[in-house]
């Protein structure tokens, strides 16, 4: 019983929002790594 309990609050509740942390995370470094590359190459057009 009590495994099927965590099982489904796996599933359910830790999975989900295990899954919406790590892509938030992800999203923040992939647009600060961007935004850095970005400012770089304006820099190197720019002079």
């Amino acid at each position: 019983m009590v495994g099927v309990v965590l099982i489904l609050f796996v599933i359910f509740i830790a999975g989900p929002i295990g899954l919406f942390v790590v892509g938030a995370a992800w999203s923040a470094l992939h647009g600060w790594l961007l935004s850095e590359d970005a400012d770089a190459r304006a820099a190197d057009s720019s002079t």
